[in-house]
This record gives structure tokens, sequence and C-alpha cells, in this order.
């Protein structure tokens, strides 16, 4: 992604504001390999636009090696991400941005021709009281301005095999000053057999008990 300044016109701050900006936008969509491209006699605007540029291959460098870690640590324990920006600071807004890592379909066993899109296309995948619990351990964590009510659930989604595991999902949201969420940061975990062991560990002791009482 390039930003160009014109050749020939004098920059003010006003116009560097709005392609500050437009960074911005680029940075929210995960764009971090950018260059401004700036033909001109002004030795110091050049000089300005070439560090920048040494920043932005810098942080695209390091971005890239922490991909690499993520993706790393998400394969190797069944994870998946996805995040929701809230310009606004409200949840549900029509300024809502969803960003889904794509091994959430991979975790799940879905493939390109399954819809994930929006909050709504995971729901589907999740029986009514798992969506419940979902969205009131959500607006519980986002609505806490300290931020010390924590988003961690556990609760069951339909795979691709056509059956309901049991995933934990954790969030965590980032705050301005106010306490006010702009961004929110999800998880989730298959953990589907150590859930079911857990389960089948306490019903045998549960059984073990009442024999023993009996």
């Amino acid at each position: 992604y390039n930003m160009f300044f014109s050749k020939g016109k004098e920059l003010h701050l006003d116009e560097l504001e709005q392609l500050m900006e437009q960074h911005f936008l680029q940075l929210e969509k995960g764009n971090y390999h950018q260059q401004y491209v700036y033909h001109s006699e002004n030795e110091k605007l050049l000089q300005v636009t070439s560090k920048l540029n040494d920043l932005f291959s810098m942080m695209h460098s390091r971005m890239e090696s922490m991909s690499m870690r993520i993706q790393g640590v998400i394969e190797s324990n069944d994870m998946f991400f996805y995040e929701i920006i809230m310009p606004s600071g409200k949840y549900p807004a029509d300024d809502n941005i969803l960003l889904i890592d794509p091994h959430l379909k991979k975790t799940l066993g879905y493939g390109d021709e399954t819809k994930i899109e929006s909050l709504k296309d995971i729901a589907n995948f999740m029986s009514k009281e798992s969506v419940e619990l979902y969205l009131s351990a959500l607006n519980a964590h986002l609505e806490d301005k300290t931020g010390k009510t924590k988003f961690d659930i556990k609760h069951l989604i339909r795979f691709a095999d056509g059956q309901d595991r049991y995933v934990r999902t954790c969030g965590y949201a980032r705050r301005n000053k106010e306490g006010i969420p702009y961004r929110f940061v999800v998880s989730g975990t298959n953990i589907d057999e150590q859930e079911k062991a857990s389960q089948h560990l306490t019903s045998y002791m549960t059984r073990y008990n009442l024999i023993n009482q009996a």
C-alpha cells in the first residue's frame, strides 16, 4: 500500500493529517506493509519520508516475526482468534469491524464455502444457551470500565462433522482513559477432550462417593 505526495505541490499539515488517517485505517486492517513515495527537491521532506519508510519496514518485519510465532502457538493448541474494532466504543454498532482469523474455520473443520463473516454467523453454530452465555459474558466485560470482569467461558459449538464440542472462549478489551472499549480480542480453544475427561472423572468420583456412603 503506497501513499503518494504530488510532485511540485506544497504539503500542508491538514493534508498530512488526512494521509496519516489513511495510514491508521490500513493499520486497523492489519496492513503494516506501507511506503510513502515522494518526489521533490525538498531534502527535508525526503529525509522525513525516508525515515517513515524505514519505520514501516521495521514494523512490517517485526509483525511478520510475531505472526509466525503466534501461528505456531495456534496450530499446536488447536486455537483461533478474532477481534472486534469499536470506533464509537459501542457494541453492537454500525461502525463495528470484525476481523476473523482463518484458523477459525480450520479449527471447526469448515471449508471456504462456509460463510463466517460476522458474530451472527458464528452464533449459528451455537445453541441458544451458549449464545446467551456468550452475550451475557461479553456485555458484562465491555460494560465494566475497570476491565476486571473477565470474559472467559466454556461452551459448545458445532463442528463441520455435525458434532457439538466444547470450546473455551476468552477475550480482553483495550480501553481508552475513560474505560471505554475500542478493541476486543477473542481467542477460542478446542478443549473438548479435556472437558469430557473432566466430566467423566467427576461422574466417576460421584458414583464412588455414593457407594462408600451406602
